[in-house]
């Protein structure tokens, strides 16, 4: 349910003054049902067993759960504005107003383990599962904010050809509350905007339809979820008492303050031969300072990890976009878009200490312990191949240049690779539309990234298989015999993956290749993202029926990629969580140790216009 209340007030002819309320609530509920003879519950019913006896806990019944959320916002806005224009050459463009804004989020989750679906509906008790489990099967989670700003902006334009503005607010947020000064963040920024066809020199030139110079440079306050509601939450069961741990869930920080970013941005846009060809160049440089995120703590704290102000960084970048009519007949139009990004991340400053699991890891989400000076936010290590040995085990440099299995844990000795974001991204559309038929081509590529190859393992060395485990077609060429790693990189399965040799200390020799050089290729790809071909009938006949037009369309999505070959087949877009083949204890779905690729989809449409 959405609700809106504007009301404008004209004051004089200048001055104006506008409300707004607004408010929004929504409600969701989820349900999920595992019958007991699914796999999903017999397989956890196998790996549920008690720690002592190993005998199972989960003797009967399904699973089920449920989750309802209630979502709700208000807005409460209040502007005034005086927009005078004096003798048609000076206008001017004032604005002062307040907002207030609160949200709240409870999400309220059940799961019930036992539950009879198919007997009415009912729970037969586990009482050891849920002892074993020692988390409670009822949770309900809150998230409330509260904001308020002042803000206010000044323009003045000249002849409608020289623009100069002044925009300031101040924020505050309940996210921060020990330190006052903290609470309100001001922020600012100042633009221009010179129409530079509108001077004398260029308005009789024909060719140039319009071009304009514009920029701007400002500060922004980001809040993000650094902060949560919740203190401290009720955790598992105690082996010993039998009682609930009391977790704190949120450290304190008092010197937690507003993540700050300065942008200078300048933009050149202009139109030729009647905007036949039109286009933007953009140049930007982002500054971001006291960026919110997680730093890894001692210990002795008490807690691993902890919300702090932990870096600054900047982006640069350029921005280009272009528009053609190539061809404009009666009958037949061509018309082409092409638009191009390049983005650069440094770091500048860093206030946490990197890891070398974090560093390697590309599917990394602590960033604060794989940050680098110099090095982007998405920079990404690898451990430095050096060859399979004679008994077919994968080797690697140590930060002294020595070969080593295992336990390369210094920082030192690790590669770069790369950045896990494309430095270059870009898009090309051809649009050819012929009477009443219309086809469209697109392409999409990004370039200048690295990406990791598919692991090839599930745990800490190269282990047969189980059964019903699935395996890289690249073990078909692995190390067999003494002599073969002069042929092959791919090197022997383990008998014991817990040997001492392969195993420990840590990384351990299927960790330090899976994250190695070898196993880490440059990620350039260009990609025929769609091609739609539709059809308009909009007969009179359909006119005097009330349709006014009727269209068919047959579309393919993600229809041919171009990519680098060492990827041996992983779609280069296709790089999110590994799902292990093995794993029961969580509730996703399973597709062995391996990426999905973006899937080919053809469809046909049919849509009516009244």
């Amino acid at each position: 349910m959405k609700g809106t209340v504007d009301i404008e007030w004209k004051i004089l002819p200048d001055l104006t003054f506008t409300s707004l309320f607004s408010f929004s609530k929504s409600n969701t509920t989820d349900v999920d049902v595992a019958t007991e003879d699914s796999y999903f519950v017999r397989a956890r019913q196998k790996d549920m067993q008690d720690n002592t006896t190993f005998e199972p806990v989960w003797h009967d019944g399904g699973y089920r759960q449920s989750k309802g959320t209630n979502n709700s916002s208000i807005t409460f806005r209040n502007q005034i504005s005086y927009m005078p224009v004096i003798n048609e050459d000076h206008r001017f463009d004032v604005m002062v107003g307040q907002e207030i804004r609160t949200s709240k989020y409870e999400e309220e989750k059940t799961q019930i383990y036992g539950y009879a679906h198919d007997r009415g509906h009912q729970q037969i008790l586990q009482l050891d599962l849920m002892a074993k489990l020692g988390v409670p099967y009822w949770t309900e989670s809150m998230n409330e904010t509260a904001a308020v700003s002042w803000f206010g902006v000044a323009g003045y334009t000249y002849k409608n050809r020289y623009t100069v503005s002044f925009n300031a607010r101040t924020d505050g947020s309940n996210r921060f509350g020990l330190k006052t000064n903290d609470l309100f963040q001001p922020l600012w920024s100042v633009g221009f905007n010179y129409q530079v066809k509108e001077e004398n020199f260029l308005k009789d030139v024909q060719w140039l339809t319009y071009l304009t110079l514009k920029g701007s440079y400002g500060s922004q306050g980001n809040v993000a979820d650094a902060y949560s509601d919740l203190v401290a939450k009720v955790g598992t069961i105690d082996a010993i008492k039998k009682e609930n741990y009391l977790v704190i869930d949120a450290p304190k920080n008092p010197n937690l303050k507003w993540e700050k970013n300065y942008s200078t941005n300048l933009a050149l846009e202009f139109g030729l031969f009647n905007r036949r060809i039109a286009g933007t160049l953009e140049y930007y440089y982002k500054k971001g300072v006291d960026l919110l995120g997680k730093k890894q703590v001692s210990l002795v704290s008490g807690f691993p990890s902890v919300s702090v102000n932990w870096a600054s960084m900047k982006n640069t970048g350029w921005e280009f976009s272009l528009n053609t009519i190539n061809i404009d007949t009666h009958g037949f139009r061509w018309t082409s878009n092409f638009n191009f990004g390049y983005n650069y991340n440094e770091i500048l400053d860093v206030y946490s200490t990197p890891t070398y699991g974090s560093m390697t890891n590309a599917q990394r989400t602590d960033y604060a312990s794989a940050a680098i000076v110099g090095k982007p936010i998405n920079g990404l290590w690898s451990y430095k191949y050096a060859g399979l040995n004679e008994e077919g085990r994968a080797q690697f440099y140590n930060e002294k240049g020595e070969k080593v299995l295992k336990g390369m844990n210094n920082i030192e000795g690790l590669v770069y690779s790369g950045t896990t974001m494309p430095l270059v991204q870009g898009g090309f559309t051809n649009t050819f539309m012929y009477k009443n038929v219309t086809l469209s081509v697109l392409l999409v590529g990004n370039f200048g990234n690295v990406i990791r190859l598919r692991n090839m393992t599930d745990g800490q060395a190269f282990a047969y298989p189980a059964a019903t485990q699935n395996m890289s077609k690249e073990w078909a060429s692995r190390w067999r015999k003494p002599g073969d790693e002069a042929f092959t990189d791919i090197p022997r399965l383990e008998a014991n993956e817990f040997d001492d040799t392969v195993f420990y200390p840590y990384p351990s020799n299927g960790t330090m290749y899976n994250n190695s050089d070898l196993r880490t290729v440059k990620g350039d790809f260009v990609r025929l993202q769609n091609i739609s071909l539709s059809y308009d009938l909009n007969l009179k006949k359909l006119r005097d029926l009330g349709i006014q037009n009727i269209r068919f369309m047959l579309q393919g999505n993600n229809l041919h990629v171009w990519k680098n070959s060492k990827l041996k087949g992983q779609d280069p877009e296709a790089t999110g969580a590994i799902m292990k083949y093995g794993s029961t204890s969580s509730a996703n779905v399973s597709f062995g140790n391996t990426y999905l690729p973006l899937s080919r989809t053809y469809s046909f449409s049919l849509s009516v216009q009244f």
